[in-house]
């Protein structure tokens, strides 16, 4: 939640902040989560009001249902991340991906750890082990996977704003440079390393912005080293899908801005692509519990949805501008067309897919 300095006394930005930090204070790694919480909603409150515009307007490029990489699209792909990712900071969705719902008593937070955790084992990480993460975002996941294994991850990210927040976190808890580095690249581009040069690679939930899905797997291949072993994690059409179906199409115009998506594929596509690379596809499935993450859904939208009307009422008392109830609106917009394609099977927001390159090739 963001609220203008000059409008509101900083003592209140604070209070509000500790209000909202509060509800993760039982939760795994609660004070982490609370003071990432006081520094999102600081960072959102010092926002110029320009920027939170053009976070508005960069909705329209989920009117698409294809990514081309053209200049004013990546702009737009800019600006929406430049925001967004403080917004998700205030609660669960820091490393913004919905992960696989593995254990029904944990939290989004703790089941993002657990797939991290599975998706390092299947990567045989270790010490002396080189990996990269693929639009890794402020380097969350890298500094846990780099935590976890003692590997060194290279993070790539398009954003130099969360690419700033990845190396200063980095650098605060002594990973950086040993551990953790980070690089500007468009992963539509091909990728800044040498043939055959990492031991693993990973992403997760990225490639809604990838041009040309086989040609992003192949360079994938071509920096992986003979023997090393890849794991990708996306959101994808669900098998229930219809595009015939007039409903289905609208449910999914819905949620795409919801997930951060302009295009949704079908599993298949996605492992064709992997298989078409040259990839040995050895696991490839939705790991959630029953193939559904409504759970997890609902239990962000008891948390965002009144934290919405909480901004909206301050707004009404004029003490928020306008513009920071609008980013609230737009952000949890479509949040109910999410949980019931989930519920439908018409989406799934946790396919699982890990792969090894061949040794012999």
């Amino acid at each position: 939640m963001g609220l203008r300095v000059m409008k509101v006394p900083n003592l209140l930005i604070l209070l509000l902040a500790c209000g909202v930090g509060y509800i993760g204070m039982q939760r795994e790694d609660a004070w982490y989560r609370l003071t990432t919480t006081l520094a999102a909603v600081i960072s959102l409150a010092q926002m110029p009001e320009e920027k939170l515009n053009r976070f508005l307007w960069s909705y329209s490029m989920f009117q698409k249902d294809q990514f081309t990489g053209e200049a004013g699209e990546v702009d737009l792909l800019t600006d929406y991340y430049s925001v967004l990712n403080h917004l998700c900071a205030i609660g669960n969705f820091e490393k913004m991906y919905l992960p696989p719902y593995l254990d029904e008593t944990k939290d989004v937070y703790s089941n993002q750890k657990l797939y991290e955790k599975k998706m390092a084992d299947f990567l045989q990480l270790g010490p002396g082990t080189k990996a990269v993460d693929i639009g890794c975002g402020r380097g969350r996941i890298a500094h846990h996977v780099a935590s976890y294994t003692g590997a060194h991850v290279t993070g790539l990210n398009i954003d130099k704003e969360q690419l700033r927040q990845a190396v200063e976190y980095a650098e605060q808890t002594g990973l950086s440079g040993s551990q953790l580095d980070f690089k500007h690249a468009n992963y539509n581009d091909p990728l800044p390393f040498e043939d055959n040069s990492l031991d693993a690679a990973y992403y997760v939930q990225v490639l809604s912005y990838s041009t040309n899905l086989e040609a992003f797997f192949k360079e994938v291949y071509r920096v992986v080293k003979p023997g090393g072993r890849v794991a990708f994690e996306d959101y994808v059409l669900g098998t229930n899908y219809s595009a015939s179906n007039p409903y289905h199409v609208e449910l999914k115009n819905l949620y795409k801005p919801v997930l951060g998506g302009v295009e949704t594929s079908l599993p298949e596509a996605f492992k064709a692509a992997v298989e078409a690379a040259g990839f040995q596809v050895l696991y490839h499935k939705d790991d959630s519990i029953n193939g559904r993450q409504a759970p997890l859904l609902r239990q962000e939208k008891d948390f965002w949805l009144p934290l919405t009307s909480i901004v909206g009422f301050l707004h009404s008392m004029g003490l928020v501008p306008e513009v920071y109830f609008k980013v609230m609106q737009r952000m949890t917009a479509g949040t109910d067309a999410l949980i019931e394609s989930d519920e439908l099977g018409i989406v799934s927001c946790g396919y699982v897919t890990f792969a090894v390159k061949p040794t012999e090739q």
